[in-house]
């Protein structure tokens, strides 16, 4: 986000949470903070926005549940009413990993999809693989292996074209761990080491804890299915080795569970029992009863295949009280997502209302408040545009100008009144002989008008001119002050030519006017079409 528009406190404060995320949990809080007091006082979306989503992604971090997601769902609405859609699409994505986690797979998904929505909406790709990676995630723990490699795979497509990403090896490794998981549940076993060889080859070398840590879950699921139990060992131990109380457990549950529930089908308890020791308090900080369901789920099954009958009918007691407290935790989260989507319609509904309130002025500012035509500043916007394109695909291109036939005349005699409604008239008989044919139009000021005509032939352009000469005619207006007919007629000149490298639109109008002037002198109610060549003898000195 830019805020080189704000002060210099501002600009310390939001320099401060950007070099502190990740590395020092305690200084982004306390600027965050500062930045929402400062955000509420003057009603700043932009500032609140960016401060809540780095506020719920550092307690996202520290596994602190309930902060994150009081922070990331007043995240959303602001950064949707300041159209901040790379944040907001990774706030959607943490509120995806935090359902999932919370145990309601169907609002994960929801969040997972409008994170997507985003993505291919404002082409953000990286985003986008992040989220397939944990969409691929979601299909795993439901068991659908094969949609789960899909997934995994679009992420891979995008992700291994990008090596210079600072991020790169960690998001390689993520995929592949996940692939291994989802060939092995399918049994496509001979594809595995394929993956296995990319990883220690290309991405070991550059690999955080938690990265190994991944990975060598996934490969002791693989081994242990493929009875490899030498080299299922070896990961089982590389795994004790380095699992502390430091982790992430939002980002990494998922990988432990599955390797805790390949652990009780082996004799390997002390691996089974320090991974539940080192989880269980970070869980219980977290406040995620779905997390904790798993953690006593796990216990017991150990207590059952063991047959430690006391101790399983403790742990299912227990599942009981952590089962109604879930309940409760769904209905919490449910009624945040509700108010979440409240807020939303209500962003959305004050952007309408200012798209439309800004649409209402843009109008207001290039038309004319009486005919209802474009005025003269849009018409100079337009015939820019349409220069250039004639100019870069060699077309032709007609300006006509015209005025009514002694107007003046007409509104000394017949009063402003009836001057304003023959202007009115006449404007909509310009307006749809312009739709007719696909012309723009405009009132020049005064009695005066102009159409721009693309890419139609010098026959093409001199019927148009007769046919709203016709036009106005048969409007049948009482003009008995003309010196032309006793009705409003008009005269028109045009100029229709191919632009050249040393034409400018200057010289169609210039041109136009020629021919305006000359019907003026010689014949009202008529008109008269000439090209650039015009301009160009006069530019010279010789007569046209």
């Amino acid at each position: 986000m830019d805020f080189s528009e704000y002060s210099d406190g501002i600009r310390k404060w939001t320099n401060e949470v950007l070099e502190s995320r990740g590395v020092d949990a305690e200084q982004t809080l306390k600027s965050c903070n500062e930045i929402i007091s400062y955000g509420v006082q003057t009603k700043d979306s932009k500032l609140l926005g960016f401060a809540y989503f780095y506020a719920g992604e550092t307690y996202y971090c520290l596994n602190d549940n309930e902060n994150f997601f009081q922070c990331i769902t007043q995240a959303v609405s602001y950064l949707d009413t300041v159209q901040e859609w790379e944040l907001l699409t990774k706030s959607y994505n943490f509120l995806g990993i935090v359902a999932c986690n919370r145990g309601n797979t169907l609002i994960s998904l929801d969040y997972y999809m409008n994170a997507i929505h985003y993505c291919k909406k404002y082409h953000l790709q990286k985003e986008e693989s992040i989220i397939n990676v944990n969409i691929g995630s979601l299909d795993l723990m439901c068991g659908r292996y094969a949609e789960a490699q899909c997934y995994l795979e679009r992420a891979l497509h995008y992700v291994e074209k990008q090596p210079k990403d600072e991020w790169y090896h960690t998001f390689m490794l993520c995929i592949y761990s996940n692939l291994i998981k989802s060939l092995t549940f399918q049994k496509k076993l001979d594809a595995v080491p394929k993956i296995m060889e990319y990883i220690y080859r290309d991405h070991w070398q550059y690999a955080e804890d938690l990265d190994k840590l991944s990975v060598w879950c996934a490969e002791a699921i693989y081994y242990h299915i493929k009875n490899d139990v030498e080299n299922r060992n070896k990961c089982i131990a590389s795994i004790q080795e380095k699992t502390s109380n430091h982790l992430t457990v939002m980002d990494i549950f998922d990988d432990y569970y599955d390797y805790c529930e390949m652990l009780l089908e082996t004799d390997k308890d002390e691996a089974f029992w320090h991974i539940l020791d080192t989880f269980e308090p970070l869980i219980k900080n977290s406040n995620l009863s779905n997390l904790q369901l798993k953690i006593i789920s796990l216990k017991v099954r150990y207590y059952r295949i063991h047959k430690q009958n006391a101790e399983y009918l403790q742990a299912a007691g227990l599942y009981f009280e952590l089962s109604q407290l879930q309940e409760k935790e769904v209905q919490k989260m449910m009624n945040s997502v509700f108010q979440m989507r409240k807020n939303l319609e209500m962003a959305n509904q004050r952007r309408q209302e200012m798209e439309l309130q800004n649409k209402r002025l843009l109008e207001k500012s290039q038309k004319d408040p009486l005919t209802g035509l474009s005025n003269r500043y849009r018409f100079n916007d337009y015939s820019e545009e349409a220069f250039q394109k004639a100019c870069m695909n060699h077309t032709s291109l007609t300006f006509e100008i015209l005025d009514i036939d002694f107007f003046k005349e007409y509104n000394d005699n017949y009063g402003h009144q009836k001057g304003d409604e023959c202007l009115i008239k006449v404007s909509q008989a310009i307006r749809k002989l312009a739709e007719r044919h696909g012309a723009f139009c405009s009132r020049y000021g005064g009695d005066e008008f102009v159409l721009i005509y693309e890419n139609l032939t010098r026959e093409e352009a001199e019927e148009c001119a007769a046919e709203l000469k016709r036009d106005i005619m048969s409007l049948n207006l009482e003009h008995k002050y003309s010196k032309a007919e006793p009705f409003v007629t008009i005269s028109q000149g045009l100029c229709w030519d191919i632009p050249t490298s040393v034409s400018r639109i200057w010289d169609y109008i210039h041109s136009a006017d020629m021919m305006l002037y000359q019907v003026k002198e010689q014949r009202r109610n008529y008109y008269r079409i000439g090209g650039l060549d015009a301009v160009y003898k006069k530019k010279d000195g010789t007569n046209s």
